[in-house]
């Protein structure tokens, strides 16, 4: 077996994922194999760029934004990802397929390293999702709350569902400028933010395009009814919902939350988003 580690982060999830971390560490002892754990944000990018020398794969026990540190380090190299699934949604995870359930998850050992796509955004990368506006200003107080899990994500999504206006944006694609709002765009290598909402059903990760997805603020009585089509993988169905193909794009929207695989960093700035998808640029056993 080639060398592995696997870079841990053990607030993933919240409780929820005690006992999958428990079935890890299980894992490794028998296994003979090490852990390494993240102590702050951005320490699993550190510790990937570190590892990768010594290791062939790196397995990332986290959710989507531990995945998109880890993924930071190692794109466009030889090191080989594998995912075992502990965040709070689980987006890229649940698109590709990879089991939920530790286990099953750790049962990758006969399995061939696939290249998947990213998206680069400036100077940084989304692995599944990314986007600006309402889903942008949910993952900010996401990650600002104390409690992390679904029931939490959910209420921040009730409560501000109708608090939230749609925010000014310029598009510029192939030569064309195109001005309008939104109450939230999407930038999808991936189908779904996570927990199973499908923010683009139509997804591909490996297909060497990415999909910005616009979406319109329904009237108030249409709320309910367009996040209910989201967990169906109906959203296409929606007047309100746009979907642009696209291998690369300009965007800005002042004053928007920008998110990263669910990851909102206050350095991170949309006064102009330049997004270019990079295809093959991640090797993933899945």
């Amino acid at each position: 077996m080639k060398k592995i580690a696997f870079i841990v982060n053990p607030i993933s999830g919240g409780k929820s994922s005690r006992n999958k971390l428990k079935v890890l560490r299980e894992y490794a002892d028998s296994n003979d194999l090490n852990l390494y754990f993240t102590e702050y944000r951005g320490h699993a990018r550190e510790l990937a760029s570190e590892l990768k020398a010594n290791y062939s794969i790196i397995g990332v026990f986290g959710g989507d934004g531990t995945i998109n540190e880890v993924a930071s380090s190692i794109i466009n190299s030889d090191t080989t990802m594998v995912i075992i699934p502990a965040g709070s949604g689980n987006g890229l995870a649940h698109h590709l397929g990879i089991p939920i359930e530790t286990e099953k998850a750790l049962d990758f050992t006969e399995k061939v390293a696939q290249p998947i796509d990213t998206i680069r955004i400036n100077d940084k990368i989304i692995t599944n999702v990314g986007g600006i506006g309402f889903d942008g200003h949910v993952a900010r107080l996401f990650n600002e709350s104390a409690s992390r899990g679904l029931f939490t994500y959910a209420k921040l999504i009730i409560t501000q569902l109708i608090k939230f206006k749609e925010q000014e944006f310029i598009l510029e694609m192939n030569g064309r400028k195109e001005q309008g709002s939104a109450f939230m765009i999407a930038f999808a290598n991936g189908s779904e933010f996570g927990n199973r909402f499908h923010i683009d059903p139509l997804a591909d990760a490996t297909d060497g395009t990415f999909s910005l997805v616009i979406v319109r603020k329904p009237p108030y009585m249409k709320l309910i009814p367009l996040l209910i089509k989201g967990f169906r993988g109906k959203l296409k169905e929606s007047k309100y919902y746009k979907r642009i193909v696209a291998t690369e794009l300009t965007i800005s929207s002042p004053g928007a939350d920008l998110h990263r695989d669910g990851e909102v960093l206050n350095e991170d700035s949309v006064e102009q988003l330049a997004l270019q998808i990079m295809p093959g640029s991640l090797r993933l056993i899945y």
